[in-house]
């Protein structure tokens, strides 16, 4: 028997996310019989009446919050099994940005069994560490391991029975209400209840391609421009409040920010390009410099005095270089065609659309049923192009596991492609999509 699932969604102002998920993912979350609830704290009411419109009523809940009532505020009353109808197995604490695809989201299902006190999900891509399908029994080595995804909201999913039930919330609340360890409450709350359990029990995930992905509707954190405070400040303050059992606090700090937020001079000529990072910040953050990075104190000192006009001018030059070498390519063949239907397909086809580019559509490997059209343009299998291929050019967007199967496929039909990661962080970051550090994307 399946275990019963609260999927509980903080949000604020995300109507258009929120129906996207609703139109595109829902019906198939309710077959595999998970609640959706929504914690929202709206200003306005589109959220509410979208969710309270909605025909299918048998999974979806909403409660509604003032506006001042942050995410972590709601996520410890999620934790706390607020508002929830049901007496459930799990409770799912995620973004409203996250989509899972159908056949991921059974497999994962089949996993929520009740020996597992957590099952912490992500793309494969994000499995820094390579463990692959791996239990973990220490709280100390599940940390370490799963360091940089466990706290994102939908990437952990918690026992209702061994981490939530019968416990003294006095004790905890202090990770979700205390300023000083804003946005990382959940996660050092995922630890401090694993070290109390006498035996625990986690099992990670990792789910291949695109089958976990976000919503590209949403393009930057809610705490982007605060984003110093809460890697310096926040994140050493949380992981000082983890029980004395985690020895090595010190290294935990510096492994997850140094990685995925300040890795070196680049993200922060980024940062200062952005123009969230200056002297001022060096000086009030000086003292946790050597806790969250390796980059040498003097380079960014010397990054925070650089004008930002200055810092740009490398970048700047940079992307000349990379955008005229993709015209080079757009004007080598008669037909353009989008490799990939997720979220790189989705920014190649806006760029292109944006500059007036004219492109002939979409192809995949495999169509689904009802992909028949993406972005307004027609989507295509590839052998469906076998007798063109001398006069497309394929623009690839896709992931590093699924290029890697298809490449040898285009190289021995000798068919002319582009291929350039650099190139779509360029133009994805001046729509307005800001990830984590550069540094990522090199880890595997």
């Amino acid at each position: 028997m399946k275990s019963k699932v609260a999927l509980c969604i903080p949000t604020y102002e995300r109507y258009e996310v929120i129906k996207e998920f609703l139109t595109k993912c829902s019906s198939y979350y309710f077959k595999e019989g998970i609640d959706v609830y929504y914690y929202d704290s709206s200003e306005s009411d589109d959220t509410e009446r979208l969710i309270n419109e909605w025909p299918e009523k048998e999974h979806l809940y909403y409660l509604r919050f003032p506006a001042k009532l942050g995410g972590d505020e709601k996520t410890c009353l999620i934790y706390q099994c607020y508002g929830l109808k049901k007496d459930y197995d799990f409770v799912w604490l995620s973004n409203d940005s996250l989509q899972i695809q159908p056949d991921s989201l059974h497999i994962l299902m089949t996993n929520l069994l009740p020996e597992y006190d957590m099952v912490n999900i992500t793309p494969q891509k994000q499995d820094y560490d390579h463990n692959g399908l791996r239990v973990f029994t220490n709280p100390e080595d599940y940390l370490w391991t799963c360091l940089y995804n466990v706290g994102r909201y939908g990437n952990a999913i918690v026992n209702k029975k061994t981490m939530l039930d019968g416990i003294d919330w006095d004790k905890y609340k202090y990770l979700f209400y205390d300023y000083n360890v804003q946005a990382f409450g959940n996660e050092i709350f995922y630890f401090i209840r694993l070290s109390e359990l006498e035996k625990m029990r986690a099992l990670f995930i990792p789910f291949f391609g695109s089958e976990l992905r976000d919503s590209m509707l949403k393009k930057a954190s809610n705490w982007r421009n605060d984003m110093f405070r809460i890697c310096c400040e926040s994140w050493v303050n949380a992981v000082n409040c983890l029980p004395d059992s985690f020895h090595n606090k010190r290294e935990i700090a510096l492994k997850f920010i140094s990685t995925m937020y300040l890795h070196d001079f680049r993200d922060f000529r980024k940062y200062r390009e952005e123009g969230i990072f200056d002297y001022k910040t060096y000086k009030k953050y000086e003292v946790y410099w050597n806790q969250v990075t390796t980059t040498p104190k003097w380079i960014i000192r010397l990054i925070s005095l650089m004008p930002r006009k200055r810092a740009s001018l490398v970048t700047k030059i940079l992307v000349s270089y990379r955008k005229a070498r993709f015209n080079r390519f757009l004007n080598s063949r008669p037909r353009i065609i989008i490799y990939g239907t997720s979220a790189g397909g989705f920014r190649y086809g806006k760029y292109l659309d944006e500059h007036n580019i004219p492109y002939d559509g979409f192809c995949c490997s495999k169509r689904a049923d009802d992909e028949n059209t993406y972005c307004g343009h027609p989507v295509y299998e590839f052998d469906e192009l076998a007798e063109d291929l001398n006069n497309i050019g394929f623009v690839i967007a896709m992931q590093d596991e699924n290029y890697e199967r298809i490449k040898p496929q285009l190289v021995r039909l000798r068919c002319k492609f582009f291929r350039d990661g650099l190139f779509e962080g360029d133009f994805a970051y001046d729509m307005g999509y800001r990830s984590a550090s550069w540094y990522i994307g090199k880890i595997r």
